[in-house]
């Protein structure tokens, strides 16, 4: 690499495409029920409805490896605007007071 040059930083989606990531508003399912999949993909168009959302971790690559672990959480990777404080909250409550049976861990692409 030259001097001065920086690498170019792969977006979001190239990031999770390579690591085997999913989208959660695309047609695949990680390792959810068709209603815990429903009820996320309705919290997701109520509190981020701006924002790009990826699957990543144990439960995304289920799939693959055929089964998840009971304990397991949902790791949510976002792109999009930064969240206000009450926004992040809202969508934390909204996970937490739902039926879905497993923790979700929100993280921000800033």
């Amino acid at each position: 690499m030259q001097a001065g040059r920086r690498r170019a930083t792969p977006s979001v989606e190239a990031w999770a495409r390579a690591k085997g990531r999913v989208a959660v508003r695309g047609p695949i399912n990680p390792s959810l029920t068709a209603k815990e999949l429903a009820l996320v993909r309705a919290i997701l168009a109520e509190f981020a409805p701006l924002h790009n959302v990826y699957a990543f971790g144990s439960r995304a690559l289920a799939s693959e490896r055929g089964k998840v672990k009971p304990h397991a959480d949902l790791d949510l990777l976002f792109e999009g605007p930064e969240f206000t404080l009450d926004e992040r909250y809202a969508l934390r409550e909204a996970f937490v007071e739902s039926d879905l049976p497993m923790r979700v861990d929100l993280i921000h692409d800033a």
